[in-house]
């Protein structure tokens, strides 16, 4: 059985991109535009894996993230960012666990 895995990514080309190289991996590869598309995937889905696009000029990218793990506290994520100086503190998201 294959892993699902959910690409939240903002920029077509590059959605599409994640989508046909991990599908050729063998994943099924479920995609969202924004936040709001990758929680209604999260709740209408069993996903395995979020990669996910984090700009830090926008604080609504890491406070999705945190709904995500608040919708399930097991999902592995990959943060991809272009952003060198994006430092979270993920201390703070675990005391909320």
């Amino acid at each position: 059985m294959s892993k699902t895995l959910l690409v939240v990514e903002n920029e077509a080309a590059l959605r599409d991109l994640y989508k046909r190289e991990l599908e050729a991996s063998g994943y099924k590869v479920n995609t969202a535009r924004s936040g709001e598309e990758a929680l209604y995937c999260l709740n209408h889905d069993n996903v395995d894996l979020l990669v996910i696009d984090i700009e830090t000029q926008s604080k609504s990218d890491q406070n999705y993230l945190k709904e995500f793990l608040d919708i399930n506290a097991d999902i592995k994520v990959i943060i991809n960012t272009s952003y060198p100086d994006f430092n979270p503190d993920f201390n703070e998201w675990s005391a909320d666990s």
